[in-house]
């Protein structure tokens, strides 16, 4: 992602509350001792705003069980959307999607991209997901702050879709990828 994308990140961080960033700091010291989620799926959040979806993946990740949500290349998320969820949840801030890339491989995670339908993957509700599960949503206006063709490891997916909107929003799409992952490897036990 070029350096001018980055702008609307710092826009947020100047604009946002007192009230917000020291709520942010309380939160995410109570996230880092929250214990592991029970369901060995992360998803990662490639350079989302810190004002809207973030927050609510966050939530949604709480809700189905993730192990911990990496939040990529973003220094600052509003936690009030997340209702509560951020002292509950593991979050892992990390600076490039390289180094979440890096740490999902060593700990053995197939590794899947959330695209819009136009670009070439399997349907989500085609694909078998294993235990040791991670997905990849990019920026909500720039997409990925990389391209998916060049890691061989990362398998590109979309979300069906019938109208003539290009994509979902990314928290509902990150919380469709969730689910479909609960209904494959939690609802059979």
């Amino acid at each position: 992602m070029s350096n001018d994308k980055y702008i609307e990140h710092e826009k947020t961080e100047k604009i946002a509350s007192k009230k917000a960033i020291d709520k942010f700091k309380k939160e995410m010291l109570k996230s880092v001792n929250a214990p592991l989620g029970p369901n060995e799926l992360i998803p990662v959040l490639d350079n989302l705003k810190g004002e809207f979806n973030t927050p609510r993946i966050i939530r949604s990740g709480n809700v189905f069980g993730v192990r911990e949500v990496f939040v990529v290349g973003t220094e600052f998320f509003n936690p009030y959307p997340a209702v509560g969820a951020v002292r509950h949840t593991r979050v892992r801030m990390l600076k490039t999607i390289d180094e979440a890339i890096k740490e999902l491989r060593a700990l053995g995670y197939e590794i899947f991209a959330l695209l819009p339908p136009s670009y070439e993957g399997s349907s989500i509700f085609d694909t078998g997901f294993g235990p040791k599960t991670a997905f990849i949503a990019g920026h909500e206006k720039f997409g990925l702050s990389f391209d998916p063709r060049d890691y061989k490891d990362i398998k590109p997916l979309h979300i069906p879709q019938f109208g003539v909107v290009e994509s979902l929003n990314v928290s509902v799409a990150m919380s469709i990828a969730l689910a479909e992952w609960v209904r494959q490897n939690n609802l059979k036990k």
